[in-house]
């Protein structure tokens, strides 16, 4: 038996340019490697496999980097044997990259070859494990087309590897490694850890499983992370893949529709009831569909910021809803006179895309003349 734990796409170094999120929600980002050491000792682990962007620059700041390097010595001296796989981010090619700079340092397998090679060979309980890796390399690594030049694997012991790439996509830029899925198929490789790709993906061909675990702590509403490592677990006749929770802050995006809600009040305990799940989570809500009365949201952010760590509003409405329209338009003011305008000409349009824009102008103009949350 043979216990992996497969990591990719950590992003240390992380920031986010959003001045509103709390600085420290990046620095919890940075710890998640020294839980992933506490994991693979406390679970057993033989081999720890980090493929690509363990940094999320390939330049990144030097505390970031000390502290990288205290976790993976941790892992030497408990006899696991780690290797690490550059990836696109923290890319081998420039002559400062962190792993040129600290190659001299690097605890455990360092890859630095740029095509498909056998980087280093251990023995668990008797058995030979063959690591199979590369690292990419501008001007060295050949990515004319999909990778299909992969090393056979030896007949004494088992085959792993790592590859910080894509599979089955002929569009990819360079740096993103393209993989020839029939070719890594007919490798007989036992397992395949994969980096680039955020969420998870297992591919089973025969004998041989492929898997992203993605990415661990999330960078925001759109790349939320999976907040668990993948431990896996190789015996003769399968390969189970083991979801452990780590601490990391959760972004969690909630679409609230607006068009049930009777007025804002409603509104208001509609999100409550959606945060109550959320207290510790950095959330994003997304209000959809047509509005039947003003929405503010500052004023929704400001009634409900205190539910959670962190509280994000976007308005995605449509617009305001048929009926409310009709009770501004009924206005003996500039306001109504201008809505009667606007949906004479909305009604009229044939054009699809003057028809937007149309509906674009009333939202934009009953905004400047006073429409708000609380009217």
């Amino acid at each position: 038996m043979l216990r992996v734990l497969h990591l990719a796409d950590l992003h240390l170094g992380y920031r986010a340019n959003h001045r509103d999120i709390p600085q420290e929600v990046f620095e919890e980002r940075d710890e998640v490697l020294e839980q992933a050491v506490e994991v693979a000792i406390q679970r057993g682990a033989q081999l720890v496999l980090i493929v690509g962007d363990l940094f999320d620059d390939y330049r990144p700041g030097e505390t970031v980097v000390e502290d990288v390097l205290r976790s993976l010595k941790r892992l030497e001296q408990a006899g696991i044997c780690c290797v690490t796989v550059p990836g696109n981010h923290d890319e081998y090619t420039y002559y400062d990259s962190v792993y040129r700079r600290y190659h001299h340092r690097w605890p455990g397998i360092l890859v630095d070859n740029p095509m498909p090679e056998i980087v280093h060979t251990l023995s668990v309980g008797g058995t030979l494990v063959h690591i199979v890796s590369l690292a990419y390399t501008a001007g060295r690594t050949n990515v004319s087309q999909p990778l299909r030049d992969f090393p056979e694997a030896p007949n004494d012991g088992i085959t792993i590897a790592a590859f910080h790439g894509t599979i089955g996509n002929p569009f990819n830029s360079e740096r993103s490694l393209p993989l020839d899925e029939q070719a890594l198929a007919r490798t007989g490789y036992r397992y395949i850890a994969l980096g680039h790709i955020h969420s998870p993906k297992r591919y089973d061909w025969g004998h041989t499983v492929a898997y992203y675990p993605g990415m661990v702590v999330g960078k925001g509403f759109s790349d939320p992370g999976v907040s668990s490592f993948s431990l896996v677990t190789l015996t003769k006749g399968s390969v189970h893949i083991e979801q452990i929770p780590a601490r990391a802050p959760k972004w969690h995006h909630e679409v609230v529709s607006v068009s049930s809600c009777e007025g804002f009040e409603a509104l208001i305990n509609e999100c409550q009831n959606r945060l109550q799940a959320h207290t510790d989570s950095l959330v994003q809500i997304s209000l959809q569909g047509l509005a039947p009365f003003p929405i503010s949201t500052e004023r929704l952010k400001t009634e409900l910021n205190t539910l959670c760590r962190y509280l994000e509003v976007v308005d995605e409405t449509e617009g305001f809803s048929q009926e409310y329209l009709d009770k501004l338009a009924r206005e003996h003011t500039v306001r109504g006179m201008f809505v009667r305008k606007l949906k004479e000409r909305i009604g009229a349009c044939t054009d699809e895309q003057q028809r937007r824009l149309y509906q674009r102008a009333l939202l934009l103009g009953l905004e400047a003349l006073g429409v708000a949350g609380g009217e």
